[in-house]
Parts: structure tokens; sequence; C-alpha cells
């Protein structure tokens, strides 16, 4: 099979944001940090339809401003949560990319800057309450997603594409949300994604 389209995860695959998400919690509900990421991890093994899209619009928000401030601040410069190297593999290659996330658009193009023009679409929260109707969102638009390469961090996204797509078609990187322990569930060795240069050899 020739793949044409990679639909590529945000969050985890070319964003690093997980301890930035999990202080964004701490802080926002006055918890420990250990809590904030057990609540992360523990959200990315198991992918749930959200429709309460006026609360999670809302936090969208004050994440967006959580990060503006904390580069403001000298903190946490917003250039450095991305994968740079990831994002360099992805533009090289001569395949149409779609970003497919659970994040929203104003924080994927706030981190990604220029580098937001890699993709040809970005499918967020904005647009569909799940990942699952992402791929019906892309499917209506005529992709046909035999002809895709689907590469994503979690144990949940894994799942839920399975469910509309053949395994093979799904790959998992490590660096992410969930590690190979967690992701060795769902996926066979050769489809964890280790290193930069795995994830090249495989998307080329």
């Amino acid at each position: 099979m020739t793949y044409t389209t990679l639909v590529i995860d945000f969050d985890g695959v070319v964003a690093d944001t997980m301890e930035s998400v999990a202080d964004f919690l701490a802080l926002t509900f006055y918890r420990s940090k250990y809590w904030a990421l057990t609540k992360v991890f523990e959200t990315a093994l198991h992918n749930y339809p959200n429709k309460l899209s006026t609360v999670r619009k809302f936090f969208g928000n004050r994440y967006k401003d959580y990060l503006i401030k904390q580069n403001e601040l000298g903190l946490q410069e917003i250039s450095m949560l991305k994968f740079q190297p990831v994002l360099d593999i992805l533009r090289n290659s001569p395949h149409k990319k779609i970003l497919l996330t659970s994040n929203y658009r104003s924080v994927c193009e706030l981190i990604l800057g220029k580098d937001k023009d890699i993709f040809g679409q970005i499918i967020t929260f904005d647009d569909v309450i799940s990942k699952s109707k992402g791929l019906e969102f892309l499917v209506d638009q005529g992709l046909d997603l035999g002809k895709c390469l689907f590469v994503t961090d979690t144990l949940g996204d894994v799942e839920e594409f399975q469910r509309h797509i053949s395994s093979e078609q799904i790959y998992s990187v490590t660096w992410g949300f969930n590690p190979h322990s967690v992701l060795s569930v769902a996926l066979p060795d050769n489809q964890i994604i280790h290193t930069v240069e795995e994830l090249k050899k495989v998307i080329s």
C-alpha cells in the first residue's frame, strides 16, 4: 500500500506539552503537580468524547493565556515546547500532513508559530468533539483513510483509531504522554517509535 497522507497528533508528538499542561492544571485547581500529572496520564489512556464544549473552551483559552504569561515572565519559552526535529522531518516529507488533535487551534498555532504551515489541515476540538468525529470529518471531505498513516503518542488514540482503520496504519511515539510499556498493550514493537530517526524511516 502506498500511503499519501500523514495524520499527526499534536500533544506529545510535535509538542512537548505534558509538563506545562500539568503545571497549568495544578495551578488552576490548587492541587499538587503529582495529582496533575496523574490526571494527564490517565486521560491519555482512554479517549472519551467531551461534549462540555463551553467548559473545555474556557480552559483552552486559559491554558493559552497561561503559556503566554509564562513566556513573558521568562519561565517557559513557547517555542521550546515544539519538538523541532520532528517538525523538520515532517516539513521535508512529500506527503500531505494533517494535524488531528483534541487541543485548540489557538494553542496549536501559538506553539507551532511559523511551523503551522507544515500542515495542510489543522483539525482541533474547535471543529470536532473526538478523534472519531475528526476521522468522519476527513472522510466527508474525501480523504481515503486507507491511504493514511497515523502517528500518535497515547493508548487512547491507538484504541480509538483501531475502531476505524487497520491497526497496521497506526504508529505511536514514546516521547509523548504514554511510554512503550503502555503502548505495547495495543501495538507491536515495530509500530512503536523511539527516536526521531525511526520516525523518519517510517514516514519515508
